[in-house]
């Protein structure tokens, strides 16, 4: 018998070391430490999936099954999950009393602090649920219960609606239901947990029924009813209650309110807002063929609250998508008009909707934030109804989930990847171009897990990843990247617009792929090629001038780092003009580019507002564009942009000119010219020459010396590169040559036009200098003392500045010089140019005091009239103007007729006729009869879009 137990024991320790060996192999295999002890309880009830809120769970199950096996993408987002403050292991919470197991440190729900922990507290216990299916470690679920159950001790009677709840509580509450329903529909493996650290024994980590009881009275229903149970919300603002009600929906299982949020979200035909409705068929808005404002002459599919900003544009994707998401998972279909739930033989699926209406609208959100014009139709409506927005525009970093769209269309509804090229091109392209699970957001190194968080959950979609379809990984062109690349390059080849297909195109060669560009005699040369050819009837909308776009920018204008650049390559020497829109007009930057000689250069250009080439140029924050211009047949090769002196861009201090932008010199034929460019950051910078005429030189000291030996026809323009060995910066310089010192004088004066009136205190400085010119040509000056005094001469002409310079509406243009205003008070005085730039989603700032301009003790205006314009959404905060006048700033008078009405078109205002005459140093934009605040906890807001004077400038002490 002794003998027998020794074997049995003997045997079952050759077993037991036999799984432990297995199970120690599996474990060094699964490097992430994946379990599958864990099962999801999958149920079907009364037409409801669980768990069926955030993810699918078959997919879910696939997700595990990747990440066992150790398959990209999922391993790579999983590891970045891992990475996250949301991961840890330890208990944390915003919102436990002290001393207490699941006591609320606030049972309260009344101010916004409250949806800060609830976002902190929801989205850790989501993932802590996520973790504990994935991993079978107790504590994950541990942590992620007594999380829940914090908040499902919150006192159902002490909840209150304060300003935008609606907006921001529905998001993190999701995402805490959410974590409820995995915690609910898992398996439990150990049904007790001792936390020695905080010193809780025998914590019970089953799913109870009193959890049901109290997540659902005490969390669920009071939020659902104080801040989400909506239907007349403005625009987005209607989706967002949606999306969280939908969750609390599920999870108790209510059928009637969750079929009324359904309908809400697709239709939402009882609102007694439709105007503002947010629901997916307003929102993508159907603009019919025989629209009388439709420029394109056939229907198509409009993005209405593009009209406001592209901030609450994406917001609409993401909400649409992730709605999609919800009901797919809940086998839910619809009406294919009523947007009502149905099982009727002709539903369709949330996709497919209204002829896959969210296909279409978020196509061109996206199409127009990568750059491409999209068409647009003006409908007059109220905050949305005008131009389509550039607000925004080109901020796509953080949608590294775009390819959600374009997985649900090919792998769920069958679209073949031709149909959905030819639909949605910048759909699919972006999808091919998706981002690592941690990348650079412009220089800030991001994970995807809770990205959108800011001190709170704004936007669901980060959690598409556990319902990645199975499919998307065979395809290679659609592999996202596993890991970061080591810099925070964008590359032109994954982000870039092409708009002129027959002057740009995408090449390749050994490891690297670029677009390779071809120049154009001006920017009036180039067409954004795919728009003439899909609608080639539109007359009116604006579409050229430049061969490429780059959005997915992110800009500084910190010292050192105010430069961008180029890694570029060039067959020869040309013009690169950078702009903020792809219209005919004028860039805000203008870099000289040199043949390269078939080597890549990173070429530098600045985004200091303050060293623009026009003052008045547009300049967006996240996307540029990009005209090269060469007289001569010259192609450029963009391969990526890079940021300086930032995290993961180029370390190197750039070479900067002292001189201005592009100076130009006038000299003598058979005279020694001879200038001293000065470079600032000059260490190891190399100096030279391109486009020179014979004899001219440069040295490494910066002595530029020529000695003309002809008169000039047309201006030589010169380019100084300064290199560095890691970058190259240039100027261009332009030379005239005379014959003779009278010529050259002459020549220069021919650039003053003499029909403008000027201040006195810029042209006495202009005749200062023509007198001294005039001495010397009298005399007989020195060659070299008479060049450099025609040189200041020629400063003194372009430093003219006029008295009273026109906007093209024939109005005052107060921000033509920086001198014009000597400041401002409560607004930021860089914000003068928003106030006649014709953008009604840019504007003065939100103050809270009345506005004032200075024009300066020398200075004062008569004005005969003001025209208003409201920023875009809020015409409220610009209701009751009246404008003031006083010349010591202290006795104002009432200058207008009549104050701002509340209306958001430009609004004419005339001056007192007793006043028209009268002139005054300072003018007072002042809200006497404010309109009701947007949000009652925000009044007294003030801001405006336009502002256009009616008069003229007079100078008072000259």
């Amino acid at each position: 018998m002794v003998r027998k137990k020794f074997i049995f024991l003997f045997l079952l320790s050759v077993v037991s070391i036999s799984l432990l060996i297995e199970k120690n192999a599996f474990a060094e295999e699964n490097v992430n430490g994946i379990s599958e002890e864990v099962e999801l309880l999958i149920e079907e009830n009364d037409g409801f999936v669980h768990p069926g809120i955030s993810v699918d769970p078959l997919k879910l199950e696939n997700t595990r099954k990747e990440l066992i096996d150790g398959n990209d993408p999922w391993k790579s987002f999983y590891e970045a999950m891992k990475e996250t403050k949301y991961a840890s292991l330890l208990f944390q919470s915003t919102n436990l009393k002290a001393g207490t197991i699941d006591e609320p440190k606030d049972p309260t729900f009344k101010k916004s602090s409250m949806n800060v922990n609830l976002s902190n507290d929801g989205f850790r216990a989501y993932t802590q649920a996520i973790l504990y299916y994935f991993t079978g470690d107790s504590q994950y679920r541990y942590n992620a219960l007594r999380l829940v159950r914090i908040w499902e001790n919150m006192d159902p009677d002490e909840f209150e609606y304060y300003a935008d709840s609606h907006i921001h509580v529905g998001t993190p509450f999701y995402y805490m239901i959410s974590a409820a329903e995995l915690l609910r529909y898992t398996t439990v493996i150990d049904k007790e947990y001792n936390d020695e650290q905080n010193k809780i024994s025998k914590y019970n980590l089953v799913w109870t029924e009193d959890d049901t009881t109290k997540l659902t009275k005490n969390l669920i229903n009071p939020v659902i009813s104080t801040f989400l149970y909506t239907n007349n919300r403005y625009l987005n603002q209607h989706v967002y209650p949606v999306i969280g009600a939908m969750a609390g929906y599920i999870f108790k299982e209510d059928k009637e309110r969750f079929h009324e949020a359904v309908e809400w979200a697709m239709v939402n035909s009882t609102t007694d807002k439709p105007e503002i409705n947010g629901a997916l068929q307003n929102q993508f808005h159907l603009i019919d063929s025989d629209h009388p404002k439709n420029p394109i002459g056939k229907s198509y599919i409009q993005h209405l609250e593009m009209g406001r900003d592209q901030a609450h544009g994406s917001g609409d994707v993401l909400n649409f998508t992730g709605i999609a998401r919800i009901l797919t998972q809940q086998k839910i279909k619809l009406d294919p008009v009523k947007g009502t739930v149905s099982n009727d033989l002709n539903a369709v699926t949330p996709y497919n909707f209204l002829n896959r209406r969210i296909l279409a609208g978020s196509e061109n959100l996206y199409r127009y934030m990568g750059g491409y014009t999209i068409p647009w139709t003006e409908l007059g409506y109220q905050d949305y109804g005008g131009k389509v927005s550039e607000a925004y525009r080109g901020r796509t970093g953080l949608y590294f989930n775009m390819s959600e769209l374009y997985d649900a269309y090919r792998y769920i509804e069958g679209m073949t990847k031709e149909e959905l090229e030819q639909r949605a091109p910048q759909i699919s392209y972006m999808a091919k171009n998706l981002t690592s699970p941690i990348f650079y957001n412009g220089t800030v190194k991001t994970n995807y897990w809770g990205s959108f968080s800011d001190n709170k959950m704004t936007e669901i979609g980060c959690e598409y990843w556990l319902s990645l379809p199975a499919e998307r990984n065979l395809d290679l062109e659609l592999a996202i990247p596993a890991q970061i690349k080591n810099s925070s390059a964008v590359f032109f080849e994954e982000r870039a617009a092409i708009l002129d297909e027959n002057l740009a195109m995408i090449k390749s060669e050994e490891e690297t792929t670029y677009i390779r560009v071809r120049s154009a005699k001006s920017k009036n040369d180039i067409i954004e090629t795919q728009y003439n050819t899909q609608y080639p009837n539109d007359k009116k909308t604006i579409r050229g001038g430049s061969q490429l776009a780059l959005p997915s920018l992110i800009k500084s204008r910190q010292d050192g780092s105010e430069y961008i650049s180029l890694r570029i390559r060039s067959t020869g020497n040309a013009k690169l003009l950078i702009s903020g829109n792809n219209y005919y007009s004028e860039s805000f930057q203008s870099v000289s580019i040199p043949d390269t000689n078939g080597k890549w250069k990173n070429i530098v250009y600045t985004v200091n507002a303050k060293e623009q080439i026009s003052r008045t140029a547009r300049q967006l924050e996240n996307l540029d564009y990009y005209a090269v211009i060469a007289d001569n047949n010259v192609t450029v090769d963009f391969d990526q942009l890079q940021y300086i002196n930032m995290e993961g861009g180029l370390q190197t201090d750039v070479p900067s000119f002292k001189e201005e932008k592009n100076p130009t010199y006038y000299l003598l034929k058979g005279i020694p010219f001879e200038k001293q460019i000065s470079v600032e950051n000059n260490t190891d910078v190399t100096l030279s020459l391109v486009n020179s005429p014979n004899g001219m030189t440069i040295n490494q000291n910066g002595t530029l010396k020529w000695v003309p030996n002809k008169k000039t026809k047309d201006p030589i323009e010169v380019t100084v590169i300064a290199a560095n060995g890691k970058v190259i910066n240039t100027i261009t310089i332009k030379m005239n040559v005379a014959n003779n010192k009278k010529q050259a004088y002459k020549e220069v004066l021919a650039t003053l036009n003499q029909d403008q009136t000027y201040t006195t205190k810029s042209y006495q400085q202009f005749l200062i200098n023509k007198n001294e010119v005039e001495k010397l040509l009298k005399g007989k000056a020195d060659d070299a003392k008479f060049l450099e005094t025609l040189r200041m001469l020629v400063e003194s002409i372009n430093e003219l500045e006029l008295l009273n310079p026109k906007l093209e509406d024939g109005t005052f243009n107060y921000f033509a010089y920086d001198s014009i205003i000597s400041s401002v008070t409560t607004m930021n005085k860089d914000n003068l140019k928003n106030l006649m730039d014709n953008d009604t989603a840019t504007h003065s700032g939100d103050v809270k005091q009345p506005i004032v301009f200075d024009f300066g003790s020398d200075y004062q205006m008569k004005v005969n009239a003001f025209s208003f314009q409201a920023r875009r959404g809020f015409p409220n905060r610009s209701e009751g103007t009246n404008v003031y006048g006083s010349n010591d700033g202290v006795n104002w008078m009432l200058l207008t007729e009549a104050h701002t009405s509340n209306t958001e078109e430009i609004e004419r205002v005339q001056v007192k006729e007793s006043l028209t005459e009268e002139g005054f140093r300072y003018l007072k934009f002042q809200v006497d009869y404010p309109g009701v605040p947007t949000d009652p906890a925000y009044p007294g807001i003030i801001s405006y879009a336009e502002i256009r004077i009616e008069g003229i400038r007079q100078e008072i002490n000259n």
